[in-house]
């Protein structure tokens, strides 16, 4: 899965990069099948509040999951554990 990042100015350290790859490996076998599989993920920080906003176009539909919290890492979880709620509950 191709994941594009928007809003992270310095990049993520290297352990919180290898556990959001792990989550998306594991959101990319919930989705499997056929084509290629992409994820963009924005972030917004106001104040001490993250706003995570993760889409994932799978077979040319957009699966969105959302999430805040004030560790950047907890919300951009939070918006894949949304993703998969969804993926799951279909």
């Amino acid at each position: 899965m191709k994941v594009s990042y928007t809003g992270i100015k310095s990049g993520l350290p290297a352990k919180l990069q290898q556990k959001l790859d792990t989550k998306f490996a594991k959101l990319s076998k919930l989705v499997d099948g056929r084509g290629e599989k992409r994820a963009h993920v924005v972030v917004t920080s106001e104040r001490h509040l993250h706003k995570a906003e993760i889409t994932l176009h799978v077979h040319n539909h957009q699966l969105v999951g959302i999430g805040s919290d004030s560790d950047v890492f907890k919300a951009m979880s939070a918006a894949i554990e949304r993703i998969e709620s969804s993926v799951g509950n279909k």
